[in-house]
């Protein structure tokens, strides 16, 4: 059985007595204006928890209670979004392996989302902090290079691009194996046939 609005508004209720008779209206407003906001009730009975056993954070007025909760599902909200980007860097700091630069297609081979032979690449700068400081040392130049974003913004398909051609030079690798193989075994039994004559 999930958490639904309606038990935080009980749940809240009770950890902060809000018996009084117009209290339920109230709390299920503020349950519908935060569930507007994106809020999920987890999130909502997170920040009631907060509240109750933080020191110095139990609001004492019915309003104190509602600006408590829209400041404690904020900082979870921010703390979030701190998580994302340093991830997000991660990601990306995992593209460029240290360098601060990440190895893309060629704009110039890229045709109708189709990565045309010879297949170029190039480097660009990637959006990490070591990309960033590697751009940061390009200010005085004229045409700077270009970076990860904003070559994703015109070539968001790039890493399928590179897979797919990494796939078929590994399928090349494999089958030059098998022709080399092939071989072998062709000349080791044109061997053995001269011999026998």
């Amino acid at each position: 059985m999930s958490f639904s609005y309606q038990d935080w508004c009980k749940q809240h209720a009770t950890m902060f007595s809000l018996h009084a008779e117009a209290d339920p209206e109230m709390l299920h407003a503020w349950a519908m204006a935060l569930s507007a906001s994106g809020h999920s009730p987890e999130d909502l009975a997170e920040a009631t928890q907060h509240l109750a056993t933080t020191p110095g954070r139990v609001p004492l007025t019915r309003p104190q209670h509602l600006d408590a909760i829209t400041k404690r599902l904020r900082e979870r909200q921010m703390g979030r979004l701190r998580h994302n980007e340093e991830s997000m860097m991660h990601d990306n700091h995992a593209l460029c392996g240290g360098s601060g630069f990440v190895t893309v297609p060629h704009p110039r081979t890229i045709r109708d989302g189709v990565w045309q032979a010879p297949y170029y690449t190039c480097a660009v700068v990637c959006d990490c902090p070591t990309g960033n400081r590697r751009l940061a040392s390009q200010a005085k130049r004229e045409r700077k290079q270009m970076t990860l974003s904003q070559y994703e913004a015109r070539f968001f398909t790039w890493k399928s691009l590179m897979a797919i051609k990494d796939a078929a030079r590994s399928e090349m690798e494999k089958a030059k194996r098998l022709a080399q193989k092939g071989e072998s075994d062709w000349l080791a039994r044109r061997t053995r046939l001269s011999i026998a004559d």
